[in-house]
């Protein structure tokens, strides 16, 4: 049956059919039925044959539903007819994780991916395989991450079941134009996940230039440590990657240049803003200093005026106490003849 299949025999299936042959759902060595190879084929015909002696559309095997490999084989029309026929499970998964989508996506297939999403087919979805970005950059598609991101697909940072971004597979991989394509629109080059930054990996694909190239975009997070406390710096080392070590000492030297700005700029705001609380507490002293001088003034006019009051009264009592010693004598003076008379 599956050869009939292949070689687009729709009369001879059937014929087949009729005779007896029921496993219409059996699947080959590929993971293949025999409607999933006439749909990679573009066997229309053979499709609607199968699909009136109930062959199921939306089976999922090992390879994915008939609209993976429809969409593989960039088959717009068999996809549009398998829709039509009833194959509703658009975002269904491979074994590796990969939507239909996805699958256009790693073989270049823009008209199909825009025929799925014109059907609905999630194109933000993720899985352990990743995103549609994630297979772009697989194919080595970097022109079709552009259109991606026009036609909806805005899941730039999300992970994979290595924990990679699609910047950091594609920096693995060393392809610099999927870089230059995913940093034009917005991916995080910084982010880093249990497998590090997109330095980490491309230390661990020993990709010299991306290495360079990573750093001149703006990937500054030079002492990221992924999940088992490595930078990248230690992975080149670990690995003798000479080459890597020398790049990333001249980023790392860059790096060191920008902190030690940004510490002096630092220090130079602190320095200032201790300065101004020096100066808001030298003004507190100083009105505090004349405080003081104000008080220990009020205090020496209140004793000078106290001083100058006791003097004043003793010099009273010292003229009174003369003046009564002065009639006293002037008495004695007066009785002592009249005694002396008598006598």
């Amino acid at each position: 049956m599956e050869r009939q299949g292949r070689n687009g025999a729709f009369g001879q299936v059937k014929v087949l059919h009729e005779l007896g042959a029921t496993n219409l759902d059996a699947v080959d060595e590929d993971g293949q039925t025999v409607l999933i190879a006439a749909s990679q084929n573009g066997d229309v015909d053979s499709v609607k044959v199968l699909h009136e002696i109930k062959a199921d559309l939306n089976l999922c095997g090992e390879g994915g539903t008939a609209m993976h490999h429809a969409a593989f084989g960039d088959q717009t029309e068999m996809l549009k007819i398998l829709h039509q026929l009833g194959a509703k499970n658009l975002d269904a998964e491979d074994e590796d994780g990969h939507t239909a989508m996805m699958v256009a996506s790693t073989a270049g297939n823009i008209q199909s991916v825009k025929v799925l999403l014109a059907m609905k087919a999630n194109i933000n979805v993720c899985t352990k395989a990743g995103t549609v970005m994630h297979d772009a950059v697989e194919g080595g598609h970097s022109k079709m991450i552009k259109t991606l991101h026009a036609l909806g697909a805005t899941n730039l940072d999300a992970i994979d079941e290595d924990d990679e971004t699609a910047v950091m597979r594609a920096s693995y991989k060393g392809d610099i134009e999927s870089v230059k394509a995913l940093h034009a629109i917005k991916a995080d080059l910084n982010l880093c996940t249990k497998a590090g930054t997109a330095m980490h990996r491309a230390v661990d694909g020993c990709k010299v230039e991306m290495i360079k190239y990573l750093h001149q975009v703006g990937a500054a997070n030079l002492d990221a440590v992924d999940k088992n406390g490595y930078t990248a710096m230690m992975i080149a080392s670990a690995a003798g990657s000479i080459e890597s070590v020398k790049v990333l000492i001249k980023s790392y030297e860059t790096a060191r240049k920008v902190v030690r700005e940004g510490q002096k700029q630092y220090r130079l705001s602190r320095t200032l803003e201790k300065m101004r609380r020096a100066v808001k507490h030298q003004r507190l002293l100083n009105r505090l200093r004349k405080h003081r001088q104000s008080l220990i003034s009020s205090r020496g006019r209140a004793s000078l005026s106290s001083s100058r009051g006791r003097a004043s009264l003793a010099s009273s009592r010292g003229r009174a106490s003369l003046s009564s010693r002065g009639s006293v004598s002037s008495r004695a003076s007066v009785s002592s003849p009249t005694t002396h008379d008598h006598d």
